[in-house]
C-alpha cells in the first residue's frame, strides 16, 4: 500500500495491485481467492469503498494520516 497510496491515503485498487506484483512474486491464486481486489478483502488490513465514480480504492485500515474518503 505504501508504494501506491496517494497522500490522502488511498490508492486506486488496481494501483495497490501492479504495486504489489511488482514488489513480491505473489499470486492471489495461492491465497484461495483469484485476484488482488479479492486479496485484499480477505485479509482484512484494508478498507475498500467504491464511491459513486466507478472506481475502487483501498487503504490500510492501519494508517491514522490517512482521510476518511479518498479524495475523488
Amino acid at each position: 500500500m505504501e508504494a501506491a497510496a496517494r497522500e490522502d491515503g488511498w490508492a486506486l485498487i488496481s494501483t495497490a495491485g501492479s504495486a504489489a506484483k511488482r514488489q513480491a512474486p505473489i499470486d492471489p491464486r495461492n491465497y484461495g481467492v483469484k485476484n488482488f481486489p479479492a486479496l485484499f478483502e480477505a485479509t482484512g488490513l484494508f478498507e475498500i469503498l467504491k464511491p459513486e465514480n466507478g472506481q475502487t480504492y483501498v487503504a490500510d485500515k492501519r494508517n491514522k494520516d490517512r482521510t476518511p474518503k479518498p479524495t475523488l
